[in-house]
């Protein structure tokens, strides 16, 4: 993952000429790296303008969050074994904490650095950028760094010779082209297995299963004037503080590319950074700086009551800011930027929570969640688990339409159902209900295989939604 892109730019040669024994003059190539140039004294200041060339210096990092499967699987592949041979990436765990551990989004948590030096066009290099597929040249970090880069004199240097932004199943090279496409035909058959599995975690509710495979599902799809559409940020309720929350992380992370989990507690508010900031011309990483597609688990179970310091409401602040709006403030001395994030979250809560989340659904089980972690769970077989993640990559990936006269039956039952609310002097669904049915017959299409909404789809997401609503009403009525 790009961390921190302000590490400048350096001038380099990019080839030059040299004389041979032969007095014949010999063009050398001389990318891809930092070693001096090899020329005659009396030829040191003959290298012309042309052949010199200006390439980007940023600070790199593991992905944040990285789940284990992903890490075996990626790891057990021989090209990055093949690529990782030879070359010492800084480990979180050496001498070099402090500044440089704080560039990276979990602090705790160890993690691999190193400093890339990419060529060409610098203004496709953003922050949380998620790198793959790339062929590196490397070297060990060496002493001749600028002061203002003094810290990483022990990081190794890789030169990008080629590379690209992981998106949408290209985050997943260890599954092949034909069990992808083979999925989206088997979609049908592999849903209800999947919302099986996500119920036992729940004590058998298979109404919240459904949703949070619906959530798994989200990620920002559209963007228009600013308003991201698409991800669907989860409530659940009445998830009381003995329950096991690290049950539901070890669910999501069995099943998706990256999970970061947050304990909500004033000490996590008070004493964390959630928004990178800069310091001293180093950009210092915040818990939210994360890949796209990242799964964010918010256990607001543990919120105790005390008192939030700046720093805590500033990190409130970061977190409703990336669960309604999609994006995240960078911080610098005299101004803040933001930036956008696709990001989806589950928050856990006693009660409804406190985070502006797009849907809430109180949970029932239907026996304990303890016991369920224990008694009632048959685990899959790692061949039903990688079945399962190449439905969750493949159709949070896949197109989706609404053809005129679906759109059209949904505006007519929207109108209906208003002026059945004003007939019966209940409340009236608003635009945002509007728009939270729209992802929801989004999700539920998808989920199906289908990529064309169609009547019977809408009408079992409607009906999936009365469902929530009247579970939510049940378990909040005295």
């Amino acid at each position: 993952m790009l961390q921190d892109t302000g590490l400048g730019q350096e001038m380099f040669v990019s080839v030059y000429n040299k004389k041979q024994e032969d007095g014949v003059e010999k063009t050398m190539c001389h990318r891809y790296t930092d070693d001096l140039v090899d020329v005659e004294t009396d030829q040191e200041n003959a290298i012309p303008n042309e052949q010199l060339s200006e390439r980007s210096i940023v600070y790199c990092v593991s992905p944040p969050g990285e789940t284990q499967w992903v890490k075996n699987a990626s790891y057990s592949s021989s090209d990055a074994t093949e690529a990782l041979n030879g070359t010492t990436i800084q480990d979180s765990s050496s001498s070099t904490k402090s500044t440089i551990q704080q560039k990276y989004p979990l602090v705790d948590e160890e993690h691999v650095s190193a400093i890339i030096k990419f060529y060409g066009d610098s203004d496709s290099l953003l922050t949380s950028t998620n790198l793959g597929g790339a062929e590196m040249a490397t070297m060990d970090g060496h002493e001749l760094f600028d002061s203002h880069l003094a810290q990483f004199k022990d990081t190794p240097v890789l030169h990008a010779i080629t590379c690209k932004n992981v998106q949408g199943t290209m985050g997943v090279p260890f599954f092949t082209n034909t069990q992808l496409d083979d999925t989206l035909s088997q979609a049908r058959d592999i849903r209800g297995p999947l919302i099986d599995y996500i119920a036992t975690y729940f004590g058998g509710d298979k109404l919240v299963s459904e949703f949070v495979l619906l959530q798994l599902l989200s990620k920002v799809s559209i963007e228009r004037h600013g308003l991201k559409i698409g991800q669907f940020c989860l409530n659940i309720s009445n998830f009381n503080s003995d329950s096991s929350a690290q049950s539901i992380k070890n669910l999501v992370s069995s099943l998706v590319l990256h999970q970061v989990s947050i304990p909500l507690t004033l000490e996590t508010l008070n004493k964390s950074r959630f928004s990178p900031q800069s310091v001293n011309e180093d950009l210092l990483s915040g818990v939210l700086q994360l890949v796209p597609g990242t799964h964010v688990i918010v256990d607001e179970s543990e919120l105790s009551e005390g008192q939030l310091g700046d720093t805590g409401v500033r990190n409130m602040q970061a977190l409703i800011n990336a669960i309604q709006h999609q994006k995240l403030t960078y911080g610098f001395p005299y101004s803040q930027f933001d930036f956008d994030v696709d990001l989806g979250f589950i928050t856990l809560s006693t009660r409804k929570s406190l985070l502006p989340n797009q849907c809430t659904i109180a949970v029932k089980p239907a026996y304990p969640m303890d016991q369920s972690q224990e008694d009632n769970r048959s685990l899959p077989t790692k061949q039903q688990l990688d079945v399962f993640r190449m439905f969750l990559q493949v159709l949070r990936n896949a197109s989706y339409e609404i053809p005129e006269s679906i759109s059209q039956y949904i505006q007519d039952d929207f109108v209906k159902e208003r002026k059945q609310a004003s007939e019966q002097q209940m409340p009236l669904p608003s635009q945002d209900d509007l728009m939270l049915r729209m992802n929801l017959c989004r999700l539920v299409a998808l989920s199906f295989g289908e990529q064309t909404l169609t009547k019977d789809t809408y009408d079992y997401a409607v009906q999936l939604d009365q469902l929530r609503k009247s579970r939510n009403l049940e378990m909040t009525t005295p």
